[in-house]
């Protein structure tokens, strides 16, 4: 760069004077266009931008319902989660849904906002990798980046002074080799430590961020898996199917077995869904990408019918369901009783089958009233015993307990945790020691231009320059 007569860079009443002026940008940077556009690209405040918004988006994952991994075709999970969404909500569910709080994992400005942070995490690890490869040449030292000038005067001291000061602040000082007594050029870095701290720091947002790009894409979330110890449930991801070995109310724990896993206890927590476990599926890191919650423990009751001959009964629990030997009947949050009737076709016999109330043990196992059909004429109504005989029908009642769990397979989390740590502390360390570059230039006669960029840098100018 040819420098300019001083005249031309400082108003008349500035020059001479050993106070700074004021801070201009370079000529040079103020008419290259793509050095500007990567300097917007590559700046601190469109990361910090990227950033907050998908924290925030992290925070709505972790603490709003989300929307069953099925969507609308599991009827009941559907119907449970946007009630617990609109009570959550109060009012606001239709804007929390229009901005797609309540599925994340699908929003399109989350998928943006992570498509833009994984390019800008990009597109720094190679600025900061260039700067890294440019500190390491010695005919770069003197050749200008991204540094504004910051001062220029006829008053600076000398460029070995110059050197001495900046050393005295920790400076990895350069001076211009070709004329050692009378150096032209003066430069001062923070490298290779704090670009070394700051790939770091890049290194860590890209990790979490990958992380959490394989949770938008390969992660799900289901909040209602109705389970009994008659059937096994599929979970997606898995090894092996879902298995509930018992559940017992109180105390409020549930026994379930994944595959050939060990079998895992959950306890369902006094309020909302706290407890998780997080069984060694994925991988071998403490931090799990699966874990299981108990969202409710439900009274069940094994109803089973047969003739005064052993002769086994067909019982229908509903007219979309197969007739079947024995029938679950499940009672969940907000249900009192359950019908089914007995065959075979026509039926004959319909049963309404009301648990006890819950931790209420001298209301017995509940009430059954049997109805004639088709007529619906009430034959009777008694306390329900483990054994009944009704109209010649030999009735068996064996109450159980079943669950209803809640999931979720983050297969990034390991990922999001060990990248966003390291990320922390290393933005700890860049903090403490930012990047800072200084180049001087020393003009004849005698006067000095001062160049810089970097956090805090501006004040160590006029430190050593006055």
């Amino acid at each position: 760069m040819t420098p300019r007569p001083i005249t031309e860079i400082l108003p008349n009443n500035l020059v001479g004077e050993a106070m700074p002026p004021r801070v201009s940008i370079d000529a040079l940077e103020q008419r290259d266009n793509w050095r500007t556009m990567w300097r917007l690209l590559t700046h601190d405040w469109l990361l910090a931008v990227l950033s907050v918004g998908l924290w925030l988006a992290a925070l709505a994952y972790q603490f709003l319902p989300q929307m069953p991994f099925d969507g609308a075709t599991d009827a009941p999970g559907f119907s449970q989660w946007q009630a617990q969404a609109r009570a959550l909500s109060n009012g606001a569910f239709g804007f929390l849904q229009d901005l797609g709080l309540f599925d994340i994992v699908h929003a399109l400005w989350v998928r943006l906002l992570l498509a833009g942070l994984l390019g800008i995490l990009v597109l720094r690890l190679l600025d900061r990798g260039l700067r890294l490869l440019q500190a390491r040449r010695s005919q770069s030292l003197a050749l200008f980046y991204d540094e504004n000038r910051l001062r220029v005067t006829d008053h600076a001291p000398s460029l070995h002074v110059l050197a001495e000061r900046l050393r005295y602040k920790h400076y990895r000082v350069a001076l211009d080799p070709t004329s050692p007594e009378q150096p032209q050029w003066l430069n001062a870095d923070r490298a290779p430590r704090a670009e070394l701290i700051s790939l770091l720091m890049h290194m860590g947002l890209l990790m979490a961020a990958l992380g959490m790009f394989a949770n938008t894409v390969w992660g799900w979330t289901d909040q209602y898996i109705p389970i009994s110890t008659e059937q096994p449930v599929r979970l997606s991801n898995q090894r092996g199917d879902l298995q509930l070995i018992t559940a017992n109310e109180p105390p409020n724990t549930v026994l379930v077995q994944i595959g050939k896993q060990a079998p895992q206890t959950l306890v369902l927590p006094p309020v909302a869904d706290t407890s998780t476990i997080a069984p060694p599926m994925q991988s071998a890191m403490t931090l799990q990408p699966f874990t299981l919650s108990v969202a409710e423990i439900t009274p069940e009751f094994h109803v089973s019918a047969t003739t005064a001959d052993k002769t086994p009964l067909p019982l229908i629990v509903s007219s979309y369901a197969s007739a079947q030997n024995e029938a679950v009947l499940t009672f969940r949050s907000g249900e009192t009783e359950r019908s089914l009737a007995i065959g075979p076709e026509p039926a004959k016999l319909s049963l309404l089958i009301s648990p006890n109330e819950r931790n209420v043990p001298a209301a017995g196992l509940g009430r059954v009233q049997v109805f004639a059909l088709p007529s619906g004429r009430v034959i009777t109504e008694a306390n329900i015993s483990p054994n009944m005989t009704i109209e010649g029908i030999n009735l068996s009642f064996a109450p159980t307990y079943g669950a209803v769990l809640a999931a979720r397979y983050q297969p990034g989390n390991p990922w999001v945790w060990l990248g966003g740590v390291i990320a922390v502390l290393a933005w700890l360390g860049c903090w403490r020691y930012p990047m800072q570059r200084i180049v001087v230039r020393l003009h004849a006669p005698d006067w000095t231009e001062f160049y810089a960029s970097g956090r805090r840098v501006a004040q160590d100018v006029r430190d050593i320059s006055t």
